[in-house]
């Protein structure tokens, strides 16, 4: 999947499906949500990772940066994902 904020509106795109939602920054803090999809049938395996991703997102509330890599954390400052730059 690539991530990336466009003017406030988060985008997740997987394969043959357009992902949107609302994202609120304040400094290092995010709050990502409510997501939504097309919805679009890609799968059993597709349809079920993008679902659990969206599960994750909804998660997050902070966000860092280690070398070269994104990290988004959750309200306990656990980190819950790890996204790195698409080369």
């Amino acid at each position: 999947a690539t991530f990336c904020i466009l003017s406030a509106l988060p985008s997740l795109l997987f394969p043959r499906s357009l992902n949107f939602g609302a994202v609120k920054i304040d400094g290092l803090a995010i709050k990502l949500g409510p997501l939504g999809a097309t919805r679009m049938a890609c799968g059993d395996a597709i349809d079920n990772q993008e679902f659990r991703f969206f599960q994750v997102l909804e998660k997050v509330r902070s966000f860092e940066f280690d070398q070269g890599l994104l990290f988004f954390l959750d309200s306990e400052g656990k980190q819950v994902l790890r996204l790195s730059r698409k080369s």
